[in-house]
């Protein structure tokens, strides 16, 4: 079906086959786009003060859908004047497995974003797991995310990276980076017991300038080590955490 309205076009090609039937669903399906601009609908699916926020610059979009039972799969290109995502996944609608990959090669979030203070951006997103529960044992998650290069207010910030892992109920985190401003290692670990998730926290903050991260209005900023250990009761949501700070410096 061909779609063009106030300099919009989309197109899909395919077919698919026993659409109610979830078992027996078949089918490929092309994308092909071109939105050179789309903003007149911010005010049907935006509030005002965020349509303020979000911009839908000028972009393409291509990619490819494939169905098989209970197996899909998909890619997805999309460009802008200056930069790109793309992207690939996997998911089995019956054991909720998954498999997504993305990368943004100079990715100009000012342009979807005018008002925020982020730039560009080259990062590659890795994430696989079955179940999206996070408080079951079964669930399982692997994520990774790489950031290359961000520009954000005034500053370069390169080799961010970040891991999730969890499994049979235990999980580990990290984020560490090593940037002016914001230059710290993060280590998080928890286990899922009986109705209870046990979570211990190690911080090492080697410079954290949250002025220059433009999360405080004032001049704030300095470094040391933070650890914290948590349990949240499941049930209830509520958190018992103790929390220690050692060699701290304020600037």
């Amino acid at each position: 079906r061909t779609m063009e309205l106030l300099r919009a076009y989309a197109e899909i090609k395919g077919r698919v086959n026993n659409v109610t039937d979830s078992d027996n669903l078949g089918g490929d399906l092309a994308i092909l786009g071109r939105f050179d601009n789309i903003n007149f609908i911010k005010p049907s699916v935006l509030d005002a003060e965020m349509g303020k926020q979000v911009h839908f610059p000028p972009m393409t979009v291509k990619g490819k859908a494939a169905l098989h039972g209970t197996n899909m799969s998909g890619n997805l290109d999309l460009a802008l004047a200056t930069g790109k995502t793309v992207g690939n996944a996997k998911f089995n609608t019956a054991s909720n497995a998954y498999d997504v990959a993305m990368e943004m090669q100079t990715m100009p979030l000012h342009a979807l974003m005018p008002l925020s203070a982020f730039g560009d951006v080259t990062a590659r997103l890795k994430v696989s797991g079955r179940g999206f529960d996070i408080m079951k044992p079964n669930t399982m998650l692997n994520a990774t995310i790489d950031v290359d290069h961000l520009h954000y207010g005034d500053t370069d910030y390169r080799n961010m990276v970040c891991n999730v892992n969890l499994h049979d109920g235990q999980f580990d985190a990290s984020i560490d980076s090593e940037n002016e401003n914001c230059d710290f290692t993060l280590q998080c670990g928890g286990e899922l017991k009986a109705d209870h998730y046990v979570v211990a926290m190690d911080c090492d903050v080697r410079d954290l300038n949250l002025h220059e991260l433009r999360l405080s209005d004032v001049a704030l900023g300095g470094s040391g080590t933070l650890k914290a250990f948590g349990d949240v009761n499941i049930a209830t949501m509520e958190c018992d955490v103790i929390a220690e700070m050692q060699s701290i410096k304020v600037q």
